[in-house]
């Protein structure tokens, strides 16, 4: 039986299609660190589900303005930036060992 957190978090995980043995996964494949821009949980910063790896909260705001106002992050943002947010988007995380874990 989960504990009461753990269980809020598989909930919440589960509402954005992953489990809590898939963010496991991930943050032990990550080494705790956000897939975008490579800081650790331990600098203070949350890791955030996305199907295709963890990011942390700053960087899953910098995703959603890239998805849901582009022109505005095209001003903001640089090229490099850009490219590799748009990227990390489009990736899926199809790998056999890791889909076993949803």
């Amino acid at each position: 039986m989960l504990h009461n957190r753990e269980y809020r978090k598989n909930y919440n995980l589960r509402r954005r299609g992953g489990s809590l043995s898939r963010y496991r996964y991930m943050y032990a494949e990550q080494n705790g660190k956000c897939k975008l821009c490579g800081k650790s949980q331990n600098a203070g910063r949350a890791l955030t589900f996305y199907p295709n790896g963890l990011v942390c909260v700053p960087c899953a705001c910098r995703l959603h303005l890239v998805q849901h106002d582009p022109d505005r992050a095209e001003h903001i943002y640089s090229t490099n930036d850009l490219a590799r947010m748009k990227e990390f988007l489009k990736k899926r995380l199809d790998t056999p060992s890791a889909m076993m874990y949803t």
